[in-house]
């Protein structure tokens, strides 16, 4: 190789030092049943921010995402990481152990971090509560984004939804769902019935996907019947009533949950309808699977 030739290849490779040097480092892997994803800038600032995903039908699976604020928060020298959780759907019954078992991964690998800043939206809202109250190290904060902080407490509008639509729907061919207080006799994974499964009943009742102007009159009645005891906006119908069917069910019969305990009811409710208060299926919660769901998990803030 010429001199000159050599010294502009060493020029050249020098200069691309700093670029591979500002790599960021990944890791991934699984512990438990629950998969992990650890993205570490190089000029790290010694802070971890956690990504608590949402509500998911599916099975726990590699590689869950960082969030949509994971390339900001890398760029201003955040660590970013997240777990798939070790189970499906109300998760509630392992995040903690899960972003605890995240954590430690972390240590292990890259040195305790010097704080812990939790997030995420819908169910990872939370999940983000809960790891404020009860993780083993203290978060120095968190950013939950629409998340659901009623905790458990979401599940007694979930059954309300359930016995409603039955009292609205019962008799209707076509337009009736399986299993009422329990979401459905049995659980399968993923759990229920497919989205256009219940997408048709619910339409065969209500009409709701329906242009407003093919649908029957009784259709519509039901409709607004519907609407107006569950207050719910015709755009979040059939979303809520895959969760309050295929999620009412894996939260009772999934044995990391409630195992077959009744853990929500609607004895002594007041429906906004003299109609449905008379014809509305009533149901008893078990006390002690009312109270693991209370246990996993409705905020006390407790901090």
């Amino acid at each position: 190789m010429h001199l000159r030739t050599k010294f502009y290849g060493l020029l050249t490779a020098a200069l691309l030092l700093p670029t591979l040097a500002l790599a960021d480092t990944t890791i991934t892997g699984v512990k438990k049943g629950a998969f992990f994803k650890i993205t570490v800038p190089t000029v790290w600032n010694g802070s971890l921010v956690i990504n608590n995903h949402g509500f998911d039908f599916n099975p726990p699976a590699a590689n869950p995402g960082l969030g949509s604020l994971a390339p900001l928060q890398l760029a201003e020298g955040y660590a970013v990481a997240a777990s798939s959780y070790s189970n499906c759907c109300w998760t509630l019954f392992s995040t903690k152990n899960d972003i605890n078992r995240l954590i430690e991964i972390f240590t292990d690998n890259f040195g305790a971090p010097s704080d812990v800043i939790l997030h995420g939206g819908s169910l990872g809202g939370i999940v983000t509560a809960q790891g404020i109250e009860k993780l083993d190290v203290a978060p120095v904060g968190a950013y939950p984004i629409c998340g659901a902080l009623a905790g458990s407490r979401s599940w007694d509008g979930a059954i309300d939804l359930r016995l409603v639509y039955d009292a609205v729907c019962t008799g209707v061919p076509g337009g009736t769902l399986p299993g009422g207080a329990t979401g459905l006799p049995a659980p399968g994974f993923p759990p229920g019935l497919t989205v256009p499964q219940i997408a048709t009943a619910v339409n065969t009742c209500t009409g709701v996907l329906t242009p407003i102007a093919f649908r029957t009159p009784a259709q519509q009645a039901r409709l607004n019947l519907l609407k107006s005891v569950t207050t719910l906006p015709e755009n979040f119908i059939v979303t809520d009533m895959v969760f309050v069917t295929n999620g009412l069910s894996n939260l009772i019969f999934a044995p990391d949950k409630l195992d077959g305990g009744q853990g929500v009811g609607n004895v002594g409710v007041t429906y906004n309808d003299a109609g449905i208060d008379a014809s509305i299926q009533r149901v008893a919660y078990d006390n002690q699977a009312h109270k693991d769901l209370e246990k996993n998990y409705t905020p006390k803030v407790d901090v």
